[in-house]
């Protein structure tokens, strides 16, 4: 008779066990239900997390300690940022390297440091180019023979081309940057400013230009000069107040935020930024910016599709500068024939850069389960006294349980 009931207690026991596993197994499949509003609602709260106060400048700077905090432990994320650029951008260079380096000094966008990371790489031995975020190349024109820069396009990348075009020998770059040989000429030419076409003009304009004032004259005082379309202007800096001398007398002192003109009142600036004694930033405020007409030379002058972000002022479509779908093409302002460090072509050359990367991810390469998306928008200039450009900053956050 025990041996009987030992037999039922097990079998009761047993039945409770399978009961309990049920329930168990039942209540992880309506967890399931649950998971999506789940995660959104993470989602969310990291969102809100990051577009409140400063967070975001700490979240895009990569410093994610705090918004990891604003999860439960067992979500894990990626987080896409669209239509700003990247903190650092690696650039590559097969010859030239150093000066495409000093040409690429960190400009500042909105209040952040953006940063190039120059890379030498050897094109007669490489077998694929590595996947930059950008391939600067300067004074060169064998686009057309050269199979490897061919291919590096075809697999998304991003080419920015600074050179000349020899007489006849246009059809070298044609492919590759979709030029057409025009007539060259000696008249101004302009910046076009089209933001909802290409991101070159916007960050040229937002950029702007460093001018280094490394000359001491006292113990709080020193001196710089702007090299501005091919003009020489002296610059004095205290380190929190500036003093430009623009041909028509000393003006100033000016401090961050302030405005100024050139003497015919043609062209308006602003003080973007004083870091130190030893350098400012000066950005242009008009929203077309012309260059000298030097930029153009020989065959430079090229016509293209409605790419233009340099060309000549007037009717005939005559540009220096064309975007196309495999980067850009610029002509080149380091020919001794122009004026080697002009601030304009330098920054000009930063905005190209940048533009390579303004969709990338401040967390990313993860394996992904199973995910949701959150999507929110952040105005770049919220919280600045002196918003360099506008930029309406998509975030999106994809969202899944790790267990």
């Amino acid at each position: 008779m025990k041996g009987f009931v030992h037999l039922i207690e097990v079998a009761i026991a047993g039945l409770i066990l399978v009961t309990a596993l049920g329930t168990f197994f039942s209540a992880q499949t309506t967890r399931l239900d649950w998971e999506r509003p789940d995660l959104i609602e993470y989602g969310d709260n990291m969102i809100n997390f990051v577009v409140s106060g400063e967070n975001f400048r700490d979240v895009i700077s990569e410093n994610t300690t705090a918004l990891n905090m604003s999860k439960p432990v067992n979500v894990d994320y990626t987080m896409r940022v669209i239509g700003t650029p990247a903190n650092n951008i690696t650039v590559g260079c097969f010859e030239y390297c150093d000066q495409i380096r000093d040409m690429l000094s960190k400009p500042i966008i909105n209040n952040r440091n953006i940063s190039f990371d120059v890379e030498y790489f050897d094109i007669d031995t490489v077998s694929i180019i590595p996947d930059y975020d950008a391939l600067v190349t300067l004074k060169y024109i064998d686009f057309d023979t050269n199979q490897k820069i061919q291919d590096y396009i075809d697999n998304g990348g991003y080419v920015v081309g600074v050179t000349d075009i020899p007489t006849g020998q246009m059809s070298r770059l044609d492919e590759t940057f979709d030029l057409i040989s025009g007539n060259p000429n000696s008249n101004s030419i302009m910046l076009i400013y089209r933001p909802e076409r290409d991101y070159i003009s916007k960050y040229f304009l937002g950029i702007g230009f460093e001018i280094e004032t490394h000359l001491y004259l006292g113990p709080s005082l020193q001196k710089g000069y702007w090299n501005l379309t091919e003009d020489t202007f002296e610059i004095n800096n205290t380190g929190s107040m500036i003093y430009v001398d623009l041909g028509g007398g000393t003006q100033g002192p000016y401090s961050e935020g302030d405005e100024f003109a050139t003497p015919s009142a043609s062209e308006w600036f602003i003080v973007k930024k004083i870091p130190d004694k030893y350098s400012v930033w000066i950005r242009p405020l008009n929203k077309n910016f012309v260059f000298d007409g030097n930029f153009l030379n020989g065959e430079d002058c090229v016509i293209s599709s409605d790419n233009n972000i340099i060309k000549r002022s007037g009717t005939t479509t005559c540009a220096a500068s064309v975007l196309s779908d495999a980067g850009v093409w610029i002509s080149d302002f380091t020919n001794s024939a122009r004026h080697p460090r002009s601030h304009e072509y330098e920054t000009l050359l930063q905005a190209a850069v940048v533009s390579s990367k303004i969709e990338w991810d401040v967390v990313g390469n993860k394996n992904i389960g199973e995910a949701v998306g959150v999507t929110n928008f952040v105005n770049m200039c919220k919280g600045l006294n002196n918003c360099d450009t506008n930029e309406i900053v998509e975030l999106i956050f994809l969202l899944w349980y790790q267990y």
